[in-house]
């Protein structure tokens, strides 16, 4: 594996700290559910469209808005990528967002294959004393995720999509320390449109061995989404960039469902609500689509074994 330094430069600790006080303010504005749940829902797109993006996959934002608001169970390819990067990212907010377990091998391969398919490229064991290593005397939060994106880069960890792949697993290590930002960062945005800069100062960092310029490249990158995401929730700039306002609004049975799965350990299935609600399994898969797609509730499973979670 290759070996990869870095130091603390005072840019570094800087950036960190206007990252800290960024986040101090994200979290401390005062901001309705409704609000929330658009600004975060935008977010979502984004970080699907622009990881894409650099990934060199051909997408427009409409396409990738139309993809996450269709209730339709037959996506075409274009729409299959997107789903599968939503669902990864479900995985990070629902199963890491300030988790105290330790990532394992078996996490990360997780990660990679709700996204891709494939295995690993190099030795399960060394990916284990990297991870070992990565948590052992963990730095800042953002320092962190920085090192393990160019790390997994560096050494392809996987047959193919290491970059989407570490771009997640960065995200992972963010949330797994409380470090979600209200779901607002968006990082792709940002190196998407910088994409040479962002692309040549990683590649210069790995072939250096020296992290040092990447990890302030990427926490300046940081700063810069959480400057837009301050903008957006302090000012009335909270109206999604969508044709109609009926995508965020609930009716009474959603609502009642939402209602149902607030107690712990609760979970529900479209044979459930169908029994509850005196519905149709059709009204009871709309509506559960709905709510999964605003990313107020979780599925899990396949097929007739589909179930949904609040947390």
């Amino acid at each position: 594996m290759k070996e990869l330094s870095y130091n603390l430069s005072q840019t570094v600790n800087d950036y960190i700290k206007r990252i800290e006080t960024l986040r101090k303010e994200i979290l401390l504005t005062p901001l309705s559910p409704k609000a929330e749940l658009q600004l975060r829902w935008e977010a979502n797109c984004s970080r699907i469209f622009f990881s894409l993006k650099l990934a060199g996959e051909e997408l427009t934002r409409d396409k990738v808005q139309k993809v996450l608001m269709s209730y339709s169970q037959k996506p075409d390819a274009e729409g299959k990528l997107i789903l599968k990067y939503k669902k990864s990212f479900d995985y990070i907010q629902q199963n890491w967002l300030v988790n105290h377990r330790n990532v394992t091998s078996n996490d990360l391969m997780t990660l990679y294959h709700l996204a891709h398919s494939g295995k690993f490229r190099v030795p399960e064991t060394e990916i284990k004393r990297f991870l070992e290593y990565l948590q052992v005397h963990p730095e800042h939060p953002v320092i962190q995720a920085a090192v393990a994106q160019a790390q997994i880069v560096a050494d392809s960890f996987f047959i193919h999509h290491n970059g989407t792949t570490a771009r997640l697993f960065a995200y992972l290590l963010l949330y797994k320390a409380g470090y979600d930002f209200r779901g607002l960062l968006v990082l792709e945005e940002v190196w998407a449109k910088e994409a040479e800069i962002f692309h040549q100062t990683l590649k210069r960092a790995i072939e250096n061995g020296n992290l040092t310029l990447w990890i302030e490249f990427f926490s300046q990158s940081a700063i810069a989404s959480l400057e837009k995401a301050r903008i957006m929730i302090t000012t009335d700039n909270t109206t999604p960039k969508l044709s109609s306002n009926d995508f965020w609004n609930l009716n009474e049975r959603q609502k009642s469902i939402l209602s149902l799965l607030e107690t712990p350990g609760v979970s529900l299935t479209n044979k459930t609500v169908q029994q509850n609600f005196k519905v149709s399994q059709i009204t009871a898969s709309r509506d559960l689509a709905k709510l999964a797609k605003l990313g107020l509730i979780f599925s899990h499973g396949k097929g007739r074994s589909v179930y949904y979670t609040k947390v």
